[in-house]
């Protein structure tokens, strides 16, 4: 049976979702929708359902995590522009302040003016009384020009915090319907791994071993040679979560989900990642090819903002995924599943 892969699933609907970045999928048939068959062909059929099941309840769970990392993203941009309106509410009442403050003295200065003639004055104080005035005159003008500027500033970052505000009610609404999906998807696949029972148990484990041979056959991390450096770091650290739990958001340390355990894995060695797949791969480009992987490298589906894990020699990845069964999840696997990879620097 050929691998399963993230993009191109038949199982998407094309909902209003799908724009926003968020995606939903058709409840998986159950066993009784199979159209019966042997016991060992029922126990492939379930295994291939829970699999593909397990890949969307991953790759939904990513879902939630970009949007949570998009309206984390907006929240921030929101706070520095109030901040930059602020400033710009300050300068432009500073100004006008100033500006109100010379044209009353103008207005004074004339209305308390005297009659005395002018024939009565020094030339030489008249030159220099003429020069403050156009000295005076031109620092009229440039406040005047400061103010009209920080006018065009204020509206600029007014409409800048508006938009913001916008993209972040979407933001939020985005992430509610992937949360909503997310939940969804937790009971299918909740109510697919139910049906292993009695003698379906050994035969659909079975079958899910020979569905995950086509990834490759992992190595034993435990022989692996181990990487020195920063790289060093995040992979022991990986190899130490194996056989842990699954769980959606999940950063440790008793569950993971997939981008919550590569971001832990290089937190180790000080490298900061987000909390999502897709976000991780656009930070390190451009791509490493797949023949040229280092341990340490993070490696993505074909759809890198659907799953993500971290190379660690011998063709093997360690990911946390929600196909194999808690607290089994987090486990060391065949390169084959992956189809992009970046090297964190």
């Amino acid at each position: 049976m050929p691998r399963v892969k993230h993009r191109g699933r038949a199982l998407l609907l094309a909902t209003a979702l799908a724009a926003a970045g968020v995606s939903t999928f058709t409840v998986a048939p159950s066993l009784a929708q199979t159209g019966g068959g042997t016991l060992a062909q029922q126990a492939t059929q379930l295994a291939s359902q829970i699999t593909t099941t397990g890949q969307q309840l991953d790759a939904v769970n990513e879902q939630v995590n970009g949007a949570e990392y998009r309206l984390q993203q907006t929240n921030a941009v929101i706070a520095d522009d109030e901040a930059r309106t602020a400033a710009a509410r300050a300068q432009v009442d500073t100004l006008l302040a100033l500006v109100h403050r010379r044209a009353v003295s103008i207005y004074r200065s004339a209305f308390n003016g005297n009659d005395a003639s002018i024939l009565s004055l020094n030339p030489i104080e008249v030159a220099s009384s003429q020069k403050y005035t156009q000295a005076a005159s031109d620092h009229d003008n440039t406040v005047v020009g400061q103010l009209n500027e920080a006018k065009a500033q204020l509206v600029v970052r007014e409409k800048e915090a508006l938009q913001a505000q916008q993209q972040a009610k979407k933001n939020l609404a985005d992430l509610q319907a992937a949360q909503a999906s997310l939940r969804a998807k937790v009971g299918q696949l909740a109510a697919l791994n139910a049906q292993v029972q009695g003698p379906l148990v050994p035969l659909v484990a079975a079958a899910r071993t020979q569905q995950d041979s086509h990834n490759g056959p992992p190595a034993d991390v435990t022989q692996l040679p181990p990487p020195s450096g920063r790289a060093g770091a995040a992979v022991a650290y990986a190899e130490a979560q194996i056989n842990k739990s699954y769980c959606t958001g999940g950063t440790g340390p008793t569950c993971f989900d997939c981008s919550g355990l590569t971001m832990m894995a290089w937190a180790q060695a000080g490298v900061s990642l987000p909390h999502f797949s897709g976000a991780q791969y656009s930070m390190f480009q451009p791509e490493i090819p797949m023949s040229a992987l280092l341990p340490g490298d993070l490696v993505f589906t074909s759809n890198p903002a659907d799953h993500v894990g971290i190379y660690v020699g011998g063709g093997t990845a360690i990911h946390a995924t929600s196909t194999a069964n808690n607290p089994y999840a987090v486990r060391a696997e065949g390169i084959g599943f992956f189809a992009h990879a970046v090297r964190p620097h």
